[in-house]
């Protein structure tokens, strides 16, 4: 009996020192396992916006308006800032809508607007429907981009 218990405390005492116990290591634990609390890793940086270079057709043009409208007829819905895209909420649709690719058509990078407009859509999810520095950006790209002369419609090789 005396071995069992001598060995028990062995083992305990080799696995307080090996988590950083017994010296005041105390906050270079990531967990405090006699608590039960857990320090989490802090957020990942947000995402960097890009520039779109391509100017869009007319119809690309107008796929960006009518995007950008459709989120700011919603950002400040409070459901919106409850459910976001969630399959409960009613707006899990659009955001599957808008990672779908737009035709090339439409002259731009097609995955980098379906992201943008995703990613702005889950930034006014998070602000409550406030403006973030992400969203500012990619609406002034938006803008921009809707404000340049349409690029002419590519020509079908029939």
């Amino acid at each position: 009996m005396r071995l069992a218990l001598s060995l028990m405390l062995t083992f305990l005492a080799a696995l307080v020192v090996a988590c950083g116990g017994g010296g005041g290591g105390e906050a270079t634990r990531p967990e405090n396992w006699t608590t039960g609390k857990v320090v989490y890793p802090p957020d990942p940086a947000p995402a960097q916006p890009r520039n779109l270079s391509t100017v869009p057709t007319a119809e690309g043009q107008k796929y960006l308006r009518d995007r950008l409208a459709e989120l700011d007829g919603f950002k400040d819905k409070e459901d919106f800032h409850f459910y976001g895209y969630s399959a409960r909420g009613p707006y899990s649709a659009w955001g599957k809508a808008v990672l779908e690719k737009p035709p090339a058509a439409y002259s731009f990078d097609e995955g980098v607007v379906a992201g943008m407009f995703w990613q702005m859509g889950m930034e006014y999810h998070k602000s409550k429907g406030a403006e973030t520095k992400y969203t500012r950006h990619v609406r002034a790209e938006i803008e921009r981009l809707t404000a340049t002369p349409a690029k002419p419609a590519p020509m079908n090789k029939d």
